[in-house]
């Protein structure tokens, strides 16, 4: 006998489920269709009445630039484009936006109307692009449909400061020049995309794709230092009424660029407004004759060489014949029985080439080359240029050329190469590839970039030798630079400025310079000083010579390196 009770009870059971199924299937449909819908097909349900596509790119934050201390040199800050909903704002209200909006942004009034008599139809348009956020808050009190959508921008904070180091980012997001250029890609990171619908009850998102953010720049540059080589070449600059200058600080056993500053420069925050001849660096991509101190090279050579020692006299008559073209001292003073010391001391030409002629061409430009003139040293800035060394054999070299390149004549380097040059010196004869950024931070890894040494250039019993030779020619011939307990390696310079058939016959006409390093037992910086077209002192010494003190003298404080003891009671 059938249970009826049991029957009715399961059946209902039965019915009850199967509802729950068809319910359950109806509810997965239109899941299904939803997201064929918005996500594969989106288009065939989007009516371009109503809703109009639109496609944003999502900019990534760009990498800071920081000094070595890490404070910020080169930052992200927020701007805005104002936007609105043209088909979502009354005509009659369209003057009173493009009015108000031209007065605060200082756009033109005429072009904000055309873009929303243009966009009528449309439930997004861009008014004005690049506003501060000031501004933009202003913009949000007005009530008027308008919106403020936010957008990185590029801003420096120490203005000016290490203008040339830094370089800029164009409107169109791209770093240009010295480091923005340089790591431009991994400062900028990777964009991202979100494509929208946007329409009269706001936007939907239909596919999204975030963006990746730059690396961050730790730099080899110490904000303080720069701040005080940049003091010092104004000042120089406005005491000789000179025309331009470069002062360079190099750390010699890693190659690291603790300063580096040109005059004239510019403020990367307002570089649209900037004459583009101030934009290249002129310690990378100017090219100069160095004068005589490139006579610390020539004495490198031959002391390495074995053709001189420190002990080396020669016979100077004044001037000595090379190639046929008679060579002169500047002073155009004969010194008889001179030594090495005294070349570097009185600046003599007739050594360095006495040198020079010694080595003989293959040799003395196998020295120019390893030093790393004549090619890029491969700095991690933009802009960098090689500069100009004719050799045996090209079509521009002439015998005389090995006579006055020797001191620095006839041949063309950067103050970057010639700091470095010098720096190898200080440094035992290991010349340092130069470089200015020392860590690379993304995504909570660091990279840390290691000095980098190029190739021994002399041996270290010449470097020593030679560093005791220039310590003895700035006691001996140019007391004025040395500074109290320290000892001081250096040479100045006073280079002629080549013309098209010879050289500027103007006594102004000079590039002035210093280039030394300190301590001279344990160096631990090297500055070169270049002051161009200097109007009322032109020699190196009275001109450079100066500016090289003052900055020795602070940074043996910042630095925290104590006098030399011994160096102390000598001169006492």
């Amino acid at each position: 006998m059938i249970d009826t009770a049991s029957y009715a009870e399961k059946q209902g059971t039965l019915r009850i489920i199967a509802v729950a199924l068809i319910l359950f299937s109806a509810l997965l449909a239109l899941i299904g269709r939803f997201f064929y819908w918005q996500i594969l097909c989106p288009d065939s349900t989007m009516d371009d009445d109503i809703w109009h596509p639109r496609t944003l790119e999502i900019l990534p934050r760009r990498g800071d630039i920081l000094d070595c201390t890490g404070h910020p040199l080169a930052l992200e800050i927020p701007y805005y484009h104002i936007c609105c909903a043209p088909k979502s704002i009354k005509p009659e209200k369209w003057p009173e936006i493009a009015e108000r909006l031209a007065a605060l942004v200082g756009e033109p009034r005429d072009a904000i109307l055309n873009t929303l008599r243009e966009n009528s139809d449309k439930y997004y348009a861009r008014l004005a692009w690049y506003v501060p956020a000031a501004k933009a808050r202003v913009v949000k009190t007005w009530n008027l449909g308008l919106y403020p959508e936010a957008t990185p921008g590029r801003g420096y904070p120490e203005g000016d400061v290490a203008g040339h180091i830094l370089g800029f980012v164009n409107v169109a997001g791209k770093g240009s020049c010295g480091v923005e250029g340089f790591y431009n890609e991994k400062l900028a990171g990777e964009k991202g995309l979100e494509r929208l619908y946007d329409g009269p009850r706001g936007s939907v998102s239909v596919e999204y794709r975030p963006a990746k953010d730059g690396a961050d720049l730790v730099l080899t540059v110490n904000r303080t230092m720069q701040y005080e080589v940049e003091k010092a070449l104004r000042e120089v600059i406005q005491k000789e009424r000179a025309e331009s200058g470069t002062i360079i600080v190099l750390e010699p056993k890693t190659g690291a660029i603790l300063a580096m500053a040109s005059f004239p420069s510019y403020d990367p925050n307002n570089y649209a407004e900037t004459p583009q001849k101030l934009f290249p660096n002129p310690a990378i991509s100017k090219q100069y004759e160095p004068g005589s101190v490139m006579k610390i090279v020539t004495l490198a050579a031959g002391l390495d060489s074995g053709i001189i020692t420190q002990d080396s006299t020669y016979i100077d008559n004044g001037y000595i014949l090379v190639g046929g073209r008679p060579i002169r001292n500047s002073d155009g003073n004969a010194y008889g029985r001179a030594t090495m010391t005294q070349i570097l001391a009185h600046s003599l030409n007739v050594g360095a080439a006495t040198i020079s002629m010694e080595l003989r061409a293959d040799r003395f430009y196998r020295y120019l080359r390893s030093f790393g003139f004549g090619e890029l040293s491969g700095v991690d800035l933009a802009g960098e240029v090689a500069g100009t060394v004719h050799i045996p054999g090209g079509p521009d070299w002439s015998e005389a050329d090995l006579g006055t390149n020797a001191f620095g004549q006839g041949i063309a380097v950067t103050p970057l190469q010639m700091v470095t040059a010098v720096a190898a010196v200080a440094n035992g004869g290991v010349l340092m590839k130069p470089y200015i950024v020392k860590e690379v931070r993304q995504s909570n890894r660091v990279q840390v970039i290691e000095p980098k040494a190029v190739r021994r250039v002399i041996s270290s019993k010449a470097a020593r030798d030679l560093t005791e030779m220039m310590v003895e020619a700035v006691e001996t011939g140019a007391k004025a630079i040395t500074v109290e307990g320290h000892l001081i390696a250096g040479k100045t310079g006073t280079a002629e400025i080549p013309i098209p058939g010879g050289y500027d016959p103007r006594p102004t006409a000079v590039v002035a310079s210093f280039v030394g390093f300190a301590p001279a037992e344990d160096p631990r910086f090297v500055i070169l000083v270049n002051v161009e077209h200097p109007q009322v002192e032109r020699w190196g010494g009275t001109v450079a010579g100066p500016v090289f003190r003052a900055l020795a003298k602070r940074f043996f404080t910042l630095l925290d390196i104590p006098p030399n003891q011994a160096v102390l009671a000598q001169r006492q």
